[in-house]
């Protein structure tokens, strides 16, 4: 059984090497694409603006619409018209 701790010990001394170039290589990736990142973080954002300045309005439209439709349905209840 000694034969499977020193295969397992030239496995690892083996692909060890590769497993670092490639953390390696993807740290220089994430280094040169991260403005690319950024800048498309920003796009959205920015072209998302007019639907959160629209949703604020949204949210006070159906607050007034449930608001008012409550009372709508209390006047038919009590008097029997709207």
């Amino acid at each position: 059984m000694e034969w499977l701790s020193i295969a397992g010990a030239i496995a690892f001394y083996t692909i060890y090497p590769v497993l670092l170039l490639g953390r390696l290589l993807l740290y220089i990736l994430d280094w040169i694409l991260s403005p690319f990142v950024y800048a498309g973080y920003v796009t959205k954002q920015v072209a998302l603006v007019p639907y959160r300045f629209l949703a604020e309005f949204e949210v006070c439209s159906s607050l007034t619409f449930h608001v008012s439709s409550g009372t709508d349905q209390y006047q038919i209840r009590l008097f029997g018209t709207s």
